[in-house]
Formats: structure tokens, C-alpha cells, sequence
């Protein structure tokens, strides 16, 4: 196969052309396209470079013959668009700008210029022109459809005559010499990436995602097998790396496929764990890791919603059914976090999907935010095939234990002594949890002292700022202590600190703390934000709702005491909510309550870590 060096085009043509010349059975063709992203270099649609022919930049025209309405040397007018200087000459422009790029880099090698029409043959063009001149030698200097879906000696045939009969300017004086090192210092000069450095964290999850998909699950679960299974378990069950694992291999198998989930923090958060793989760049399939709304933004090339999201997503859906045939398709799709999703997102998904594709979805139980499970769910779970997860990769077992017993014990602090029992029994269908991080501290408790506090009149002039700088002050002190508890090799975005929400008092004393440290963080709560991926030297900073899926070595939870109140404003269990908050840290977690808003939440927590405390042996 040839080499693609970027990602696919947009556009339907360009991108059907780019992967016909991808599939070619040639490994000295090396293919770059769409490199408008360069600073000062005009749009280039298609950068060839052949080890045995030369250099190319194309100027790509997908459109049948029919849509030409006239072209000449200087010009060209295409049905529905505006005329303009024809390809030749955007090819011939673009040319410069981007030798003048690369002679900056001590790179200099011969650019010949030219178009493609690949809907069109050469036949075809000659036989369409009243006026010769644009036909017989002048067709001889363009790429047509033959050229690009026959065989690779037509294409290097073809190229090698471009090469020496361009269609503008003149032809090299001097013969191609291919040099390894100048196709190597071009590589480097086209793609400029500053990729950030992966903490522990990144490389344990991406060991897991490229080095654990067993015997049975290849078994189970092949690529392009039509497949459909319904994946189920705690939160930290693995749900989320069974799905990238199996998409991964999948995807170096040779297929497309898509990660789907609700949360915009998740994707992101997914997104950035597999830019650190080396590996998925060599794949001979793509895996791509979106949230629900961003396929839709993507869709539509903007993203103006109305404030009934739901009915706007319906609306947008509704166009791309319309619009099936044009859709990217995939050979497998992973849906994640399915017990929040709506309908509409499901039929999103399976309007991607390929013939024969794969369907995994993974359901959380006890992580339903937004009520019952939609109908589209319901239908696949009873329909697939069912697989529990009980593998916890992400907490230690402490944390996963008290979390769930937070859960199953519904804050009531008399089932205790039931729910801690029942989690040392077999579950119903005879599976227990195996934790990949055994022991563990329990949750730590942090009460802020008051007496700073109550030093400030009440009603005085100023009392406002004066408590929001008490607390970020307060704030502060806690936030250094548990950085400098940051583990070698641990970086500030394994800190990860979660507040109710993010127009809560804690959100702002955080923020305040932040700043007054000087330390950089990522602010999820701002909606903005919550598609970035997170960088290694920024703290995260994430409300409670917006945390599913994602993780910290270190989680630091402020305002939990207020939970109840947060979660019937937002309509959604306290409980379910506070099992999700509770279950996001990897090896430590650290809660900070005021002690005159202790909770129902709270006395619970007090009395679940006393029990669960290990006593002094006799």
C-alpha cells in the first residue's frame, strides 16, 4: 500500500480519490493532502511524492464531466460555484507558497504542478471541448480516472510524463534522484506536532487498551462478524478499556471505527490516551473517539443548537438519514456510557455503521443520571449478546469497595454492615470483582476549620470578599499539600479536583486558589472547555456530572456535603451522583467538607470509613 502521511480529506471525492491512491500496491508513493493548515502555504488538495517519478502538488476537481461548464488556461466555471482561474493555476499558486515554506527548511526539491479529475476520463475530456487546444497533449499533462483506478505502472507512467510535459511552467532541468533523507526531512517538515508527554497514568491505560486483548475476546468478538454485544458493570469494571482494546485491535485489523459516548470530558479525556499510541498510526484502520454532540458539530460544520438540545440533535439526525450514503462509514462501533444516552444518538450511531459491522455497547449500572434507559437500549440489550464486566483497572480496592457500598447502602448508614457483607459474597451470576490495584487507603477526610471564618463580622462592609478569600486561601493550603504528594513521575493533570458545579461557591474558591498559586489548570466546568484534551501540566478542574468516565491518581472532592441539594436541582439521584464522584480516583482520594453543611451525605461517609477502617489485631 502506499503511504498516507495525513489525515483523509472532508470532501466526499477528495477523500474517495486519496484512499483509491492509498489502496495502491505501491510502497514509493507517499501521499499528503490538505496542507492549507500550514502557516503562509496556500491549499494544497494533494501532495505526491514518488520514490521513481518526482514531486507533485494536484489540485483535485471530483466532479463529473457534465458539471464542467468551461474551462480554459486562465480560467474554469464549474455548475453551482464560482468561476475562477481553473485548477492548473491554483495548483501552480499553491506551488509557490509551499516551495517557499520548505526553502526556509533548507528543503528544495522540484514541485511539478497539475490537476485531477478523477469522475472524468480522458476520452471524455477529449471528446467535450470544441476548442483543441485543452484536449490531446494539454489532457497528456492532467490526471484522469484511468490513471488513478488501474494499475500502479499506469499512475508512475502517468506521473513520469507530468514530470516532464507539466501543464504550466516549464519541466525540471535536471532528473528526479530520490534521497531518502530529504523524504524524511519532508515528513518532518509537513507534520509539526508538539505532542504532550504521557504521565504514568497514560502509558498504564494505553498498556491496556494495545497489549490485553485476550484469546477469548478475539474469539468472541471478530472484526467485521456482525456481532452485537451488550457489555455491563460497575463503574471502574473496565467497560470503557474493553471497548478501546477491542477497537484498537479491530482497527490494526484494518477496519474504521468509532468510540461514541454522552460526555464531552470522557471523549476528550479517550482522545488523549490514544495520540500517546504509536501503533495507531501504522494501523491499516482508523479509530476515531467522539462525543455524541461532536458528530453532530461535525455534521454540520458549526454547532448552533437550540436550547432544546435534544430536539435539535433529532432535527440534525433526521438530515444526516437523509444523507446515509455520504456518512463516513465504520466496520465497528463502540458506544460507552449508553445508559445516558437518548435515542436519537443511537440511531446516529447505526446510521455510520458499515455492512457486517461490530456493535459493542457498554451500559453502567448505578450510573444512570438521567433516568430510565431509552428504547433504542432497551431493544439491544435484549436482542445482543450480554457480558458482565467485573475486572476493576482503575480503583484500588478501597475505593472501589467504599464507593460501592455508598451506592448499595442508598446513604443510609443502618445497611452498612449488609453492603459491605454482600460485596465479599458472589454476585448472581456467580462472578466477584477482581481489582488490578488490591489494597488501598480509604478516602481521607478533610474539615475546614471555621475559626478564621467566624472571625469575620457578619454584615460587615466587605464581608463577601472577605470570606471568598478566607476560603480560596483555605483552598489553597489544601490543593499544595496534595500536589506535593504527587508521586515521581506523576504530573499536575494526575491531580484531578471535582465541585459541585460551575456556578457553586466551591468552583470559584478553587479557581481562586488556582490562581493565587499560579498554577495552570483545565477547566472543565466552563462548557467551552470540556472538549480539550487535558495536557500533562494542567490541573483538572471538573464538576461533579460532568466526571463519568474519567479519572485521577489523585481526586480531590470538594462541596460533597452539598450533594442533595445539587442533585434535585439538576434532577438526578444524590445517590448515583455521589457513587460516580466517589469512584473517579486511582490510588488516593480526599474529600473537603465544612463541617456546619455536614450532610446526611457526610455523617454516612464518616460512619462507612469507620466501619470499613481496619481494626488493631488482638
Amino acid at each position: 500500500m502506499a503511504h498516507l502521511h495525513t489525515s483523509l480529506p472532508d470532501r466526499t471525492g477528495e477523500r474517495n480519490l486519496v484512499l483509491q491512491l492509498k489502496a495502491l500496491a505501491d510502497q514509493q508513493l507517499h501521499i499528503w493532502c490538505g496542507l492549507n493548515f500550514i502557516p503562509g502555504v496556500r491549499d494544497c488538495d494533494l501532495l505526491l511524492w514518488h520514490e521513481k517519478a518526482g514531486v507533485f502538488l494536484v489540485e483535485i476537481k471530483a466532479v463529473p464531466i457534465l458539471m464542467i461548464e468551461r474551462f480554459g488556461w486562465e480560467h474554469s466555471k464549474i455548475k453551482d460555484r464560482r468561476e475562477d482561474k481553473g485548477p492548473v493555476n491554483q495548483a501552480w499558486q499553491a506551488r509557490f507558497s509551499l516551495v517557499n515554506y520548505l526553502s526556509g527548511r533548507n528543503l528544495n526539491p522540484w514541485i511539478v504542478s497539475s490537476a485531477a479529475w478523477p469522475q472524468v476520463s480522458r476520452d471524455q475530456w477529449n471528446a467535450n471541448w470544441d476548442d483543441r487546444r485543452v484536449c490531446g497533449s494539454y489532457a497528456e499533462s492532467m490526471l484522469f480516472y484511468e490513471d488513478f483506478y488501474s494499475t500502479p505502472e499506469t499512475l508512475l507512467e502517468r506521473l513520469m510524463h507530468i514530470r516532464h510535459h507539466p501543464p504550466q511552467g516549464v519541466a525540471p532541468s535536471r532528473s528526479f534522484v530520490n534521497k531518502p533523507r530529504d523524504l524524511e526531512a519532508l515528513k518532518v517538515a509537513l507534520h509539526v506536532e508538539a505532542r504532550p508527554v504521557p504521565t504514568p497514568g497514560d502509558l498504564d491505560r494505553l498498556t491496556i487498551i494495545e497489549q490485553r486483548v485476550r484469546k477469548e475476546e478475539r474469539e468472541r468478538v471478530p472484526p467485521m462478524s456482525a456481532q452485537h454485544w451488550f457489555y455491563h458493570g460497575k463503574p471502574g469494571t473496565g467497560k470503557t478499556f474493553r471497548l478501546l482494546r477491542i477497537g484498537f485491535w479491530h482497527a490494526t485489523q484494518g477496519c474504521n471505527v468509532l468510540y461514541l459516548c454522552f460526555n464531552k470530558v470522557l471523549g476528550a479525556d479517550v482522545q488523549r490516551t490514544l495520540n500517546f499510541s504509536e501503533k495507531l498510526p501504522l494501523a491499516e484502520g482508523t479509530l476515531d473517539a467522539r462525543d455524541a454532540f461532536d458528530v453532530l458539530r461535525r455534521f454540520l460544520k458549526s454547532h448552533v443548537e437550540s436550547q432544546d438540545h435534544d430536539d435539535w440533535a433529532r432535527t440534525v439526525v433526521a438530515l444526516m438519514a437523509e444523507q446515509k450514503a455520504d456518512l463516513k462509514k465504520y466496520d465497528t462501533i463502540l458506544i460507552d456510557e449508553a445508559q445516558d444516552l437518548p435515542s436519537w444518538a443511537f440511531d446516529m450511531a447505526f446510521l455510520h455503521a458499515a455492512e457486517n459491522a461490530t456493535i459493542l455497547i457498554a451500559s453502567g449500572k448505578g450510573q444512570e443520571m438521567y433516568g430510565i434507559e431509552s428504547e433504542a437500549l432497551s431493544i439491544f440489550r435484549m436482542t445482543s449478546k450480554s457480558l458482565r464486566c467485573n475486572r476493576n483497572f482503575r480503583n484500588t480496592e478501597q475505593i472501589s469497595r467504599f464507593a460501592m457500598i455508598f451506592n448499595d447502602a442508598d446513604c443510609n448508614a443502618s445497611k452498612i454492615p449488609a453492603a459491605a457483607k454482600a460485596l465479599q459474597t458472589q454476585t448472581a451470576d456467580n462472578q466477584t470483582l477482581v481489582f488490578e490495584r488490591p489494597g488501598g487507603s480509604l478516602p481521607a477526610l478533610i474539615c475546614l476549620d471555621d475559626t478564621e471564618i467566624d472571625a469575620i463580622p457578619e454584615g460587615s462592609s466587605g464581608y463577601s470578599d472577605l470570606l471568598n478569600a478566607a476560603r480560596s486561601q483555605q483552598y489553597k493550603g489544601i490543593i499544595e499539600a496534595e500536589m506535593q504528594r504527587l508521586r515521581d513521575g506523576e504530573r499536575p493533570m494526575d491531580l484531578l479536583i471535582l465541585v459541585p458545579s460551575e456556578n457553586s461557591f466551591e468552583r470559584a474558591w478553587v479557581t481562586g486558589a488556582l490562581d493565587s498559586m499560579r498554577v495552570g489548570y483545565l477547566d472543565y466546568t466552563d462548557d467551552n472547555k470540556r472538549r480539550c484534551p487535558p495536557q500533562d501540566d494542567l490541573v483538572r478542574l471538573c464538576t461533579f456530572h460532568s466526571s463519568r468516565g474519567i479519572e485521577g491518581q489523585r481526586v480531590l472532592i470538594f462541596g460533597l456535603e452539598r450533594i442533595d441539594d445539587l442533585a434535585s436541582r439538576i434532577n438526578v439521584s444524590a445517590t448515583k451522583l455521589g457513587y460516580i464522584v466517589l469512584s473517579r480516583a486511582s490510588l488516593d482520594l480526599a474529600i473537603v467538607y465544612r463541617p456546619r453543611l455536614k450532610s446526611q451525605t457526610m455523617r454516612f461517609i464518616e460512619s462507612a470509613i469507620e466501619y470499613l477502617r481496619p481494626r488493631p489485631s488482638k
